[in-house]
Formats: structure tokens, C-alpha cells, sequence
């Protein structure tokens, strides 16, 4: 069901892979010449499971044998990835200590005044990948469609509740589009990750989330949860 879209999806991350391997051997070059000369921390700042969890782990499997030294990952999930950034922004500016950033390392900052950090205290060094998301419902779930679920939210109002990755995350703004568009009165539960939240889906304690494909796929293909739409302009299937 979900091959051909996975395809497109490892083809674009190989890519990215090729690019931020240039880039960081152009750091090395602009560094020491025994750059790594150790282990390279790649933080990830959502808990394990997500699929910013999945890319970083593949990154770190590709990237470490041109590197000659580990890639080590490490996460540190908490307050829509601000705890793992701030975490990097504090660490020497050695190459040492790299993040993998999401769309709410942007988003942070126009919406919350406690951060310590801006995004202008980082380097970019590469962007990996492109992900549309999916809007799933736990496989029992009464809605087949998204007019279903649209339906039924309006019978309802804030009967429903959706689970994302924390304030200001894509599957936060996600929905919330979504219910600007179509006048539903929804509630927002933030988690540290999507992981959690997929858990809380699948065991009926929320009615839906938006999800990207990596963090989906395996509860689709094991029938627990059930996809109603993409925010992509094409199909997934």
C-alpha cells in the first residue's frame, strides 16, 4: 500500500545523506585535519519512535563510515524539540555536537518568549528530507473517511481530541488548519513525541492524529490505525 510512496521517500533521504556528507567533510576540511578525531553526537530532540527519531538513526548508520568515527544518536525530547536544541546550542561549536532539526526548530521561535536560544545561533548544514503527513484514526474507529470524521466533529464539538508531537509541531498546526477550514472545535494534546501519542492513538485514548509516513507506516501495516487523508497533493496508496 505504501511502497510507492516509501520509494520517493528513501531516494530523497539517500540524497540528503549525499549532501550533508559533503557538508560536513567540507566542516573537516575547514577544521582540523584530524577532524572527527572522536564520536559525533547527532541530537535528536523528540523521543525514540517519531520519525525524526527513524531519519536521524538512518543519517547516523550512512554517514559514520565516511566519517571514520561513530555517529552516536542521542535523544532528548521535550517542550516541541526545544530541550534537545537548546541542549546543542549550549554545547562548543567544535562539530562535535550537531541537531537534526524539524519544522518547529523555525516554528519555536515565533511562538514562545522562553526560549534561550534563536535559530540564528545555528549552522545549517543540510536539509534531509520533505515529509507530507497522514491523518490516522484508530482501525475500529467509526469514521471511514474524512468526511466522516469532519462529520461527526461537528456533531460533537470538542468531543474529539488529537494527539501531536507539542505546541507548535507539524501535526499540531496540522489539525489545527484543518479544523480552521472546516469550523470543528477540537482538543489539542501535546506529547514530547509523536511515539507516545501514536501509543494513545492505538490504544483508543485520542481520536485521531496527523503523523508523517515513517511514523505511521507500521501501525497502518499492522492494522492497528487506520490513514483517512494526506496533505499532500497526490495520493500515499
Amino acid at each position: 500500500m505504501w511502497r510507492r510512496q516509501m520509494r520517493p521517500f528513501f531516494r530523497r533521504m539517500a540524497v540528503g545523506t549525499l549532501a550533508a556528507l559533503g557538508a560536513l567533510a567540507a566542516m573537516a576540511a575547514a577544521s582540523a585535519n584530524d577532524y572527527p578525531s572522536r564520536p559525533v553526537t547527532l541530537v535528536v530532540p523528540y523521543p525514540p519512535g517519531g520519525s525524526t527519531d527513524l531519519i536521524g538513526r538512518m543519517l547516523a548508520e550512512a554517514i559514520q563510515p565516511h566519517l571514520g568515527q561513530s555517529m552516536v544518536v542521542e535523544n532528548r525530547g521535550g517542550a516541541t524539540s526545544a530541550v534537545g536544541t537548546q541542549f546543542v546550542a549550549q554545547a562548543p561549536a567544535d562539530g562535535y555536537t550537531v541537531l537534526l532539526a524539524a519544522s518547529a526548530f523555525t516554528v519555536n521561535e515565533a511562538i514562545r518568549d522562553d526560549l534561550q536560544f534563536k535559530t540564528s545561533d545555528f549552522t545549517p548544514v543540510s536539509q534531509l528530507i520533505f515529509m507530507p503527513l497522514t491523518m490516522v484514526v484508530e482501525a475500529s474507529y467509526e469514521a471511514q473517511t474524512l468526511e466522516d470524521f469532519i462529520r461527526m466533529a461537528k456533531e460533537k464539538p470538542g468531543s474529539m481530541s488529537y494527539g501531536s508531537a507539542g505546541i507548535g509541531s507539524s501535526n499540531h498546526l496540522g489539525p489545527e488548519m484543518l479544523a480552521k477550514a472546516a469550523g470543528l472545535d477540537m482538543v489539542h494534546v501535546p506529547y514530547p513525541g509523536i511515539g507516545p501519542a501514536m501509543t494513545d492513538l492505538m490504544g483508543k485514548r485520542l481520536q485521531m492524529l496527523f503523523g508523517t509516513i515513517p511514523a505511521v507506516k507500521s501501525a497502518i501495516d499492522a492494522g492497528t490505525v487506520r490513514p483517512l487523508a494526506v496533505t499532500s497533493t497526490e495520493r500515499a496508496a
